[in-house]
């Protein structure tokens, strides 16, 4: 595999990645909303868990604009 076809195949796996930490993260704050219009305080640990993920979004989107450049 050259190079060019490998940062090509990553950049694909990771902006797929990146989609699967969105749908997470959106569930993770969905939930978050509905305990709390259901009255329910806003779980700590949930917190944490909602900034894990955004955290690891960023972390791919970093990865993604690194690859975009290589791909260029």
């Amino acid at each position: 595999m050259k190079k060019a076809e490998y940062y090509e195949s990553a950049l694909r796996d990771s902006k797929k990645e990146l989609g699967r930490q969105t749908h997470v993260v959106n569930g993770l704050k969905n939930m978050h909303k509905q305990l709390e219009s259901e009255g329910y305080q806003p779980l700590d640990p949930l917190d944490s868990v909602i900034t894990e993920w955004e955290t690891r979004r960023s972390y791919i989107k970093g990865a993604i604009k690194r690859l975009e450049e290589l791909v260029k």
